[in-house]
């Protein structure tokens, strides 16, 4: 009986410590989560979106810039941007 008492302590002192072993690994785990290939074609997605922002805003500057170049050649009065 004792003997049965002394291999059930140990294998829950194993038990115990795998638990331990166990978050330890999540916990790395977890640091790397911004190099999960989701996380990263998320981040690509977004990076894209702002990119396609930027020329939109760009092309919409250019259009306003010709529109006032013409009208300052057209009436020659200077406008300011």
């Amino acid at each position: 009986m004792k003997n049965d008492t002394e291999e059930k302590r140990k294998l829950l002192e194993e038990v115990e410590q795998l638990k331990k072993e166990e978050q330890e690994v999540k916990k790395q785990i977890a640091k790397f989560s911004s190099v999960d290939p989701e996380a990263i074609a998320e981040m690509d997605k977004k990076a894209q979106v702002q990119s396609n922002s930027i020329y939109v805003i760009d092309n919409i500057y250019q259009i306003y810039f010709i529109k006032y170049r013409s009208l300052n050649l057209i009436f020659n009065v200077s406008f300011v941007l």
